[in-house]
């Protein structure tokens, strides 16, 4: 103690109540950020028969994780027996450090962990909405040399709730030259990051699909889900923006979608039929060749 110019040893455990788990003192020793202490309160209760060391060693590894004490993920990790059952569980480390922008845990992953698969990792991390996900996707590119194409921008736009923090990713993917279009499409998909953004209704997705419009992503006609999608859901003002962008509504197009089971004759369906319609401010005559859908077209207000 430099105050009283002297040395001193105290006992952990012998300073807690009586009674006191010593389970309880895990998690505080690690945010300490002390190896040494975790270790000492391995020891302690290693010489108690109601602790199972394993259990413990694997909490200690997942709070290093996502709280990004390399130190002691280190110290744990390379101390594991070869056979232990933790090894088999280094993707859910690797999903909570990436979770929790543990940056340090995740080069340790990726210096030292032959499980470590760059190629798997936007499925399991791409939903993450936290403060540090635009950090964790920069490292991910950068550092660990991720694999980004035309579905890396889908799933950006699909899985990242808040908007600025989506239009953050794609603008840093963009700036990573990562293409908007795939030359092969696996499976005959095609990556559709319209679509992914006009799930979000109302004013997130027309600031989304006004974002990829304005910096040249195709839209993926006739393949394109995100027109029935803004039909389905009565989004008049997405339906009109898809509509002037390109997404071009014609009698045939609303007719196929008009056999659809979601179909209700909403303000976006009326409005899409009436600019189809051969006489959109006159009810239709059931004798008319025009009368294709055969309820009145309501105007939107």
């Amino acid at each position: 103690l430099p105050t009283l110019e002297r040395d001193c040893t105290i006992h952990l455990y012998s300073q807690v109540q009586p009674g006191y788990e010593l389970k309880e003192l895990r998690l505080p020793a690690i945010l300490g950020g002390n190896p040494d202490i975790v270790w000492q309160l391995c020891k302690v209760a290693d010489g108690k028969e109601s602790y199972d060391m394993e259990e413990w060693y694997a909490y200690i590894l997942e709070q290093a994780a996502t709280h990004d004490k390399v130190e002691i993920y280190r110290e744990f990790y390379e101390a594991l027996p070869e056979d232990c059952y933790i090894f088999e569980e280094l993707d859910c480390h690797t999903c909570l450090a990436a979770e929790n922008g543990s940056l340090k845990v995740l080069q340790y992953l990726l210096d030292h962990s032959e499980m470590f698969q760059t190629d798997q990792w936007p499925d399991e991390v791409m939903h993450y909405n936290t403060v540090s996900y635009v950090e964790v996707m920069k490292w991910m590119v950068d550092k660990a040399k991720m694999k980004i194409d035309a579905f890396t921008y889908e799933s950006v736009m699909k899985y990242v709730t808040d908007t600025p923090r989506c239009i953050e990713v794609m603008e840093f993917l963009l700036s990573r030259d990562c293409p908007k279009t795939h030359a092969v499409p696996p499976h005959d998909r095609y990556a559709d990051p319209y679509d992914a953004a006009v799930k979000y209704g109302g004013l997130d997705a027309l600031k989304r699909i006004e974002w990829l419009y304005a910096h040249d992503f195709p839209l993926v006609d006739p393949h394109s889900e995100a027109m029935g999608r803004a039909l389905s859901s009565n989004q008049l003002v997405l339906v009109q923006r898809l509509h002037e962008m390109g997404w071009t509504l014609t009698r045939e197009v609303v007719e196929r979608f008009s056999t659809y089971t979601w179909w209700t004759n909403n303000d976006a369906q009326n409005w899409a039929r009436m600019i189809t319609s051969s006489h959109p401010r006159e009810p239709p005559d059931p004798s008319d060749e025009d009368a294709w859908l055969g309820a009145p077209v309501v105007q939107p207000m």
